[in-house]
């Protein structure tokens, strides 16, 4: 009988107990940041809303946070950087997430977030609170449709990376000035119905009649110019003319 020689099954028997250790590690999540994300999730252990009425208004699946744990490989409206594993988006628009965000949330703990929608969600009574500022990584920013209170502090000045920020349908008293150091601030609808439609769906009716009122007077107001134009350009046109003759008589030798 032939014997087989022992190095080559050593070698990759060696080889592919590498091969499986790296790619485990190349895809698996820092424990750190699965610590953060599950801190964060137990801060709201409520989460009542009708989810496939949500999924309907955003036109795709929210994230579901409950699908989030310890073990997991990947996280619901979580993306990861590819060379750190650092948490850098988190899309939890319409997640059903209910409560308040204190001072002291984990949410502030992610140092490299570039982007975060908390968007339609229940944050009643929740602040704006000066962790937001130190989150100075951050891009793109949406807390609307929450039912945030009080002041925008002075802290989102720190933001100087950020594109894109969405206040919108809060109770905010914001510092006017602090908002005015951003290139794009969102949160006014050209279509009426990208507002009207989540604002039915989540019972926050403040600032609604601006988009009922403002589409009614725009038509009148169209209209009524529609109708005066002609008149106003034919009383130009006589004008122009009376003007004309008066000047062709003035300039007459006598």
């Amino acid at each position: 009988m032939r014997m087989i020689s022992p190095l080559p099954v050593l070698l990759f028997t060696t080889c592919s107990f590498w091969c499986i250790f790296v790619t485990s590690v190349s895809v698996s999540v820092p424990r750190d940041q699965v610590e953060i994300l599950l801190a964060f999730k137990n801060e709201f252990p409520s989460r009542n809303c009708d989810r496939k009425l949500a999924d309907g208004v955003l036109q795709s699946p929210s994230a579901n946070i409950t699908s989030w744990t310890k073990d997991a490989n990947s996280f619901d409206g979580v993306s990861f950087d590819e060379k750190t594993g650092a948490v850098t988006e988190l899309n939890l628009r319409g997640a059903c997430i209910n409560g308040t965000i204190k001072a002291n949330s984990n949410l502030f703990r992610f140092q490299h977030l570039r982007y975060l929608s908390l968007s339609m969600n229940h944050f009643d009574t929740s602040s704006f609170h000066a962790g937001f500022g130190r989150l100075t990584n951050l891009e793109y920013l949406d807390l609307s449709q929450n039912g945030f209170i009080g002041q925008v502090t002075s802290s989102i000045s720190n933001l100087s990376r950020l594109n894109t920020l969405d206040l919108s349908y809060n109770k905010f008293t914001a510092n006017q000035s602090n908002l005015l150091l951003y290139r794009e601030v969102s949160g006014a609808s050209m279509n009426p119905a990208r507002s009207l439609g989540p604002a039915l769906v989540w019972g926050c009716y403040k600032g609604i009649w601006i988009y009922l009122l403002a589409p009614t007077l725009g038509a009148v107001s169209a209209a009524l110019i529609h109708k005066l134009l002609p008149a106003i350009q034919k009383a130009n046109s006589e004008f122009s003319k009376t003007g004309s003759s008066h000047k062709r008589v003035t300039d007459l030798p006598l």
